[in-house]
């Protein structure tokens, strides 16, 4: 029960991080990544 409330909580702040732009940047890094041909498969 701790971990679904744990989960919920975390899930909450990923949904209000990414709605004020906090991930864009760290997004962006990862496509250019990704465009550069700097990946593996997994």
């Amino acid at each position: 029960m701790f971990l679904d409330l744990d989960y919920q909580r975390w899930d909450e702040q990923l949904k209000s991080d990414i709605a004020a732009g906090k991930l864009d940047n760290l997004a962006q890094e990862a496509l250019t990544e990704f465009e550069a041909g700097h990946y593996r498969a997994i």
